[in-house]
C-alpha cells in the first residue's frame, strides 16, 4: 500500500530552503569561532611557557629549565613556574624559615637560567622573579627580586665547589653536598653536617668556604649547616641582584639557676 504524503504548498519551499541555508551558515561560523578560540588559547599557553610576547622560540622554555634546575638541587622545593609579562613567578615549597632561604635561592637560579635562555634565543628577557607558596600567596619576607645577566664571569670548573668544601671539612664537619651550578654565570650550593658545636661564627665560616671562589660580590652561593639530626642550624645565601639572606636557628634558652 502506498501512502502519499501531501507536499507543503509551493509557496513555502523557498522559505524552507532559505532557513536551511542560514542554519548551514551558522554551523560554519560556529566551527570557525571554535577554531579561532582554540588558536588563541594555544598561543597564550605558548607565551606563558616560552617567554611571553615577542618570543621567537629556540630555547628549552620555562618548563624545561624548571626540570633542569629542580634536578640539579634534587630537593623538590621548586613546584612550578610561569611568566606574566616580564616577571617569572615561581611556586616553591617553603613551610618554614630555613626552607624559604633554600627555595628562594633555587628560584633565583631558575630565573637566571630563564633570563639567559631568552637572551640567547633573541627574546625580550624577564626582569624580575616573584616567589609564592603552594596556595599562591607571596612567600613571607621575600619581595620581587630583579633578574639580569651575569657579565664578565668565567664558568666555574667542574667540581670547583666540592674542592672548596673539602678545604674546610674536618672530623666534626662533614660534606653532605657541594653543587657546582652553571646558572648565574657559575654558582655554588653547599650543605654541611656538624657533629658538635660550631667552632667559629657563621660569618667567619662562610668566608672560609667562599675564599677560593673568586669574583667577590659577583658569584651566587648558598651555604647550609645542619646538626647531626639534619636540622638546619644556619643558612646563608647571596645573589648579586637579590642580595643576601641569613638564617640562624634560635638557640635554646639557658635554664635559670634557682
Amino acid at each position: 500500500m502506498t501512502v502519499h504524503v501531501p507536499r507543503l504548498p509551493f509557496s513555502l519551499d523557498p522559505l524552507m530552503a532559505e532557513a536551511k541555508r542560514r542554519m548551514r551558515r551558522r554551523r560554519v561560523w560556529t566551527a570557525a569561532s571554535l577554531i579561532l578560540i582554540g588558536g588563541i588559547a594555544a598561543a597564550v599557553a605558548s607565551m606563558a611557557t616560552s617567554g611571553g610576547p615577542g618570543s621567537t622560540g629556540g630555547g628549552p622554555g620555562v618548563h624545561g629549565l624548571l626540570s633542569q634546575v629542580r634536578t640539579s638541587f634534587g630537593d623538590g622545593r621548586l613546584l612550578s613556574a610561569s611568566i606574566n609579562g616580564r616577571t617569572l613567578t615561581v611556586t616553591v615549597s617553603a613551610p618554614d624559615e630555613p626552607s624559604a632561604v633554600s627555595a628562594t635561592f633555587e628560584a633565583q637560579m631558575l630565573a637566571a637560567a630563564v633570563h639567559d635562555s631568552e637572551v640567547a634565543s633573541g627574546q625580550t628577557p624577564i626582569s624580575s622573579v616573584k616567589f609564592v607558596n603552594s596556595k599562591g600567596a607571596q612567600v613571607r619576607g621575600y619581595g620581587l627580586v630583579p633578574v639580569g645577566s651575569a657579565t664578565g664571569l668565567a664558568p666555574l670548573a667542574a667540581g670547583k665547589c666540592r674542592s672548596l668544601a673539602q678545604a674546610v671539612q674536618s672530623s666534626a664537619l662533614a660534606i653532605r653536598s657541594a653543587l657546582t651550578l652553571p646558572y648565574a654565570g657559575g654558582a655554588c650550593a653547599f650543605k654541611f653536617q656538624m657533629s658538635g658545636s660550631p667552632p667559629v661564627s657563621d660569618a667567619f665560616f662562610v668566608g672560609k668556604v667562599l675564599d677560593g671562589m673568586g669574583d667577590p660580590n659577583e658569584r651566587s652561593y648558598l651555604v647550609e649547616v645542619d646538626n647531626s639530626a639534619g636540622v638546619p642550624l644556619s643558612l646563608d645565601d647571596y645573589t648579586p641582584r637579590g642580595g643576601g639572606v641569613a638564617y640562624t636557628k634560635p638557640r635554646s634558652p639557658i635554664p635559670s639557676v634557682p
